[in-house]
């Protein structure tokens, strides 16, 4: 780890944005539709997480470990060229439907995402964008090289597309979708990622783009279904004690973490903590490939686990060297943590507390407070 450059990390980092926005979405749209015809469902690996949950980090791993494999970053995110599509299905960020519900054009969305063909959002690995061995790149010059670039980039995306094996898929907007997909939708693996709700809240109010959440009677917080909170009044219940950002975030979190947690066990998903993940990633990315029957050395892995995300804050303790887990305890007061925590509380979440890591037997032995009606 002490070796890792992060500063010419972070300008690839940079660079790697730079790709896409140099890009017409509508050309990569085109090779994914004409390459899905040849590819194999079954063979889709689908992430699904919180905001700030972890996720970008287990992707970017997968990526790296997996050969010949592509990645499709948030398709349910509306600030994608995807909106259109999520505007024309009535979805909000954080959709339900019904597992029982059979609709063609649900089923025909959500398959053209399982199968690539939402290429406007297609994760570039970063190695590609490693331009130059300079400590100090110039961003105006190498922004120039990546317009020169394009059409060596497109030949580039095309193999990618074309050749791949596997597709990573990864979205912060689909535990509620989780029941759903698992039902209509046979793929590899489905990974639910949990972490800590006082580290994803912590992450999000001092990330920028939760700032909303701090504006007093937001109607975009906390982020509920009405037809949910209509069959379960002990929702609405808890809803009425949220009165602070953390709160707000924390409710968010609660619900997004109940659809899964809920379902039936053992569940048709494998199930994995951030903080698990950190503390034995190589066991616990083991587990993953061994679910997905992929022969991965540990001297590979323990390798990739040394890189950050491209998400991560630059003070975060990810960075700096300190405990990873630990961030969010110089971040929060003590009365935002206990706001947090008794949130979670309400709605029956025991696993975790002022401690980093979850109660394993608790997390494995959980079950709802209140029956989640559909």
């Amino acid at each position: 780890m002490d070796n890792f450059n992060y500063d010419k990390y972070d300008i690839k980092r940079k660079l790697n944005k730079n790709f896409l926005s140099r890009l017409k979405s509508y050309q990569l749209k085109k090779l994914g539709k004409k390459y899905a015809r040849n590819y194999d469902i079954g063979n889709t690996i689908f992430i699904s997480a919180v905001p700030r949950g972890g996720s970008t980090w287990l992707f970017e791993t997968l990526l790296e470990l997996i050969d010949e494999s592509l990645g499709v970053w948030e398709p349910l995110c509306f600030n994608g060229n995807a909106n259109a599509q999520l505007t024309k299905l009535n979805f909000n960020s954080r959709q339900f439907i019904n597992p029982q519900m059979k609709e063609q054009k649900f089923e025909s969305f959500f398959y053209e995402i399982l199968t690539g063909q939402v290429p406007n959002l297609y994760y570039i690995p970063l190695k590609y964008a490693n331009l130059s061995t300079k400590e100090n790149l110039n961003l105006i010059v190498d922004s120039i090289k990546l317009v020169l670039k394009k059409f060596e980039y497109l030949n580039f995306i095309t193999d990618k597309i074309k050749n791949k094996k596997h597709l990573v898929i990864k979205t912060v907007r689909s535990h509620r979708l989780l029941r759903y997909l698992t039902k209509n939708f046979e793929i590899a693996l489905y990974i639910l990622l949990v972490r800590h709700p006082c580290a994803v809240v912590a992450s999000q109010l001092f990330h920028g783009r939760w700032d909303d959440a701090k504006e007093e009677n937001n109607i975009k917080f906390p982020v509920v279904n009405k037809a949910i909170l209509k069959k379960n009044q002990w929702i609405k219940r808890i809803l009425i004690e949220i009165d602070t950002p953390e709160k707000h975030l924390a409710f968010t979190w609660s619900l997004d973490m109940l659809h899964p947690l809920s379902a039936k066990k053992p569940y048709p998903w494998f199930c994995v903590t951030y903080e698990d993940l950190v503390i034995d990633g190589v066991s616990e990315l083991k587990k993953i490939f061994n679910l997905l029957n992929m022969d991965i050395s540990t001297k590979k892995i323990e390798k990739v686990l040394q890189i950050p995300s491209s998400t991560t804050k630059n003070d975060s303790n990810v960075i700096q060297g300190g405990n990873k887990l630990a961030t969010w305890k110089k971040r929060l007061s003590e009365k935002e943590i206990k706001n947090i925590l008794n949130i979670v509380n309400l709605f029956g979440f025991d696993f975790y507390d002022e401690n980093l890591k979850p109660d394993k037997e608790k997390f494995s032995n959980w079950k709802p407070k209140y029956e989640l009606v559909y």
